[in-house]
């Protein structure tokens, strides 16, 4: 239930965990900004995709889609460590 309620910054829901990707330890802060490993390639997490508050599982999860041409990060939950 916890995971189904997180929204990002505007209110727009982030999905089950069906619809996540664990972004384990390919992820960092950096210049003010997170970026997450995706494909091999990183990309940063706009500011509006950061969901604010604790981390009840620990390890920072990614909600992405691709439409063919670019990938775009819905949210973006922290890990508990960088």
């Amino acid at each position: 239930r916890w995971i189904e309620s997180l929204t990002d910054q505007k209110g727009r829901g982030c999905c089950s965990t069906a619809d996540g990707f664990p972004a384990e330890a390919e992820w960092d802060a950096t210049g003010g900004h997170y970026r997450v490993l995706i494909n091999k390639q990183w990309h940063i997490v706009p500011d509006e995709a950061v969901v604010k508050g604790a981390n009840k599982i620990g390890y920072a999860m990614v909600w992405w889609f691709y439409d063919g041409k670019v990938i775009t990060i819905r949210c973006f939950i922290a890990g508990t460590e960088v």
